[in-house]
């Protein structure tokens, strides 16, 4: 996985799935699962198209990297 630094001014920058997929190697069908399972927001919508704000992704990229590193522990 990518490690990717933010700026403050990126923060509220909107992605889409393609983006949040090729940077973490994740799959489409594991980030709807955390939003059916409330562990991620739900898109904001513009018409058929569904972006979420960088932040929330980097949010969930650094917990999912820190829960890994308590378990190497």
């Amino acid at each position: 996985m990518k490690t990717i630094s933010i700026d403050n001014g990126q923060a509220n920058r909107l992605i889409g799935m393609k983006f949040m997929c090729e940077q973490s190697g994740l799959s489409k069908a594991y980030f709807y699962k955390l939003i059916a399972a409330g562990q991620f927001p739900k898109p904001l919508k513009f018409g058929r198209s569904s972006r979420w704000l960088y932040s929330d992704y980097l949010a969930l990229l650094a917990e999912r990297d820190a829960k890994r590193s308590a378990k190497a522990h």
